[in-house]
Parts: structure tokens; sequence; C-alpha cells
């Protein structure tokens, strides 16, 4: 066995037992960030846009994360910095992670953070449910269908494909090339119909467990029917094929709901490039209560 499947395998182990200590199961999706604090080490994002993320141990873990990345980027920058300190390796400061060609030689401990985060946010039994849930064959995903679910377990469209074909094996490599053709404007041109200028997250009633996290800017694309409470979003003019989009104005929390179905979902809006500790990412901006 080479170093690089026994780290995997070990990355692999540690990801499921973390998760099992924890309560969460292996085809539930959960917020990085939140478990990170729950799992004792405080998460702060930063104001440093020359670095990823960086995993401190000086007597009280933190995990600083910088406020320029996307949500999604800054999501697997967490799982990372959480393996460096689960593995133990002390003090660490990522300027680049999951890009093992950009650092210029092999590091074990690096790879092995990568390796955790992959397995913590992406098992392979996760995955597979998420497709199966909804009815989806793997083998015949198209681009909207593989945005969705990444938007669902909170990682970034290309990393999921990534995952899926070079680590669980589970996606063939001629249609994960094919999948990285699409573009993110064209998946949100074929799903919306109309152009939108911000990042979109694809909801449906699969969606539970967690909460429907965005940032000031983005759009949320759900099913027909649903209701919104609160103020921090807004019904925007865009529509798809059955339901409607809506645009996050502002920091705070709402609620979409499907009397029907009796479905709900909290919503979590934070300032975009937000700066501050994790816990109050989402606290109502006083100028518009």
């Amino acid at each position: 066995m080479s170093l690089r499947q026994q780290l995997a395998r070990s990355a692999l182990y540690r990801a499921l037992k973390l998760r099992n200590e924890f309560g969460i199961a292996v085809n539930q999706v959960f917020d990085v960030f939140d478990f990170a604090t729950n799992s004792g080490v405080e998460v702060r994002f930063v104001d440093i846009p020359s670095f990823e993320a960086m995993y401190i141990q000086d007597g009280q873990p933190r995990i600083l994360v910088s406020s320029h990345r996307p949500m999604a980027r800054q999501t697997f920058d967490c799982a990372h910095e959480l393996g460096h300190h689960v593995f133990g390796h002390g003090s660490k400061i990522d300027d680049q992670i999951n890009s093992e060609a950009g650092r210029g030689r092999f590091d074990p401990q690096e790879y092995l953070a990568d390796r955790f985060a992959s397995y913590l946010l992406m098992p392979k039994t996760l995955v597979a449910h998420a497709f199966h849930i909804r009815g989806w064959a793997i083998a015949d995903c198209s681009p909207g269908m593989l945005f969705t679910i990444a938007g669902w377990l909170g990682v970034g469209y290309t990393t999921l494909i990534h995952q899926m074909a070079m680590s669980l094996c589970i996606l063939s490599r001629k249609k994960a090339d094919a999948l990285l053709q699409a573009s993110p404007k064209e998946i949100r041109m074929d799903l919306v119909s109309q152009s939108v200028t911000g990042h979109l997250v694809v909801v449906d009633f699969h969606w539970k467990d967690r909460a429907i996290d965005a940032q000031v800017g983005d759009y949320i694309m759900l099913p027909q029917g649903v209701q919104c409470e609160g103020s921090s979003l807004t019904l925007e003019p865009q529509r798809h094929e059955g339901g409607a989009v809506y645009r996050a104005n502002v920091p705070g929390v709402g609620r979409f709901l499907h009397v029907a179905s009796e479905w709900c979902s909290y919503v979590r809006v934070c300032r975009r490039g937000y700066v501050g500790r994790s816990i109050f990412r989402h606290l109502e901006d006083p100028e518009h209560e």
C-alpha cells in the first residue's frame, strides 16, 4: 500500500469516527462551522486576502478562514483546518488548499488534511444517498443535478466532481470531464432560464438536517408553493419552471415553508466578506431592523 493510500485510509477512518462521535449519520449533511465550534475549535473569518485559512494551536484551538473566499471554498477550508486539529499537526497556515500541484511538492500532512475534509463533507454513502433520494442516476447526471447536490452538501461544483471521480470512484473520468466543461454561468442560466448575477443555491424538499446558508447578493431557487418568512430575502422576477427565486438582501435568519408537504427549512444570511466569529455571522444588521 502506497503512502497516499495509507493517508487516505486514515483520513476516511478519522472523518467517519468524528461524525459518529457527534451523532452525525454518514448520510446526513451538516454545517462545518457549527460542527467545528461544537467540537471545541473556535472559527473566525478574517480580512486577509493573501491566504486561504489557518489553524492555530496555542492552548485554545482556533481556525481562521479568509473572508475573501466563496462560501463553498470557506467550507472546505474550515474542514481542512479541522483535519490539522484532529491529527495534532500543530499550527498551520495554508495559502493554497486542495491544490497539491500548487505547492510544488508532496506534503503528507496537507494531503491528509485534504482527504479528511473530503471524506468528512462528502463520504461515499452521503453522496450516493443524495442522488438516490432524488431518483437520479449518477452515471446519467446533468450539470444541474450535480450543481444542486453540491449546494446541498455545501461544497463547490468542481470539488464534488473530483471527489466522486478520483476518491470515491463512483463517476467515470469521461463523465467527469464532460461535467467540468459546464461553467457556473451556463448552469445558472439553464436552471433559472434568466441571468442571475450572484451565486445560486438550489433548494428542494430533500434539504433537511441543516439550514440554508447564503451571503448577501446570493440567489436561492425554490420549488413551487414555498413561502418565505423573514425580512432578509425578497422575491425576484426571475422564475424557473414550477417555482421561484429569492435574493438574499440583508443579514438575518428566516424560514422557508411549504404548507402542503409540511416541509420547512431555516435560511441564514450573512454579510458578504463577513469578518468576526462564525457564531455571530448571521446576526441582523441594526441599520435594517
